[in-house]
């Protein structure tokens, strides 16, 4: 397995475990919106548009990056 995707299972189980806790809420967001810099970089453009679709409808309302 590479490094990114690799990278991109760890950003995934941290979100997974820690994500519904109150108190990482913006740091499990945050994780999340910035495994997008991983596809940008493959210059995967159809991966970073799912991704960031699903990040808003995942944490658009409740933290991180885009809330507020």
């Amino acid at each position: 397995m590479g490094q990114n995707e690799k990278s991109i299972e760890d950003t995934q189980l941290f979100t997974k475990l820690y994500g519904g806790r109150h108190e990482f809420v913006d740091k499990a967001a945050g994780v999340s919106f910035g495994e997008a810099q991983i596809f940008e970089q493959q210059k995967d453009y159809n991966r970073l548009q799912k991704h960031f679709l699903d990040y808003l409808k995942s944490w658009g309302a409740k933290g991180g990056v885009i809330a507020r």
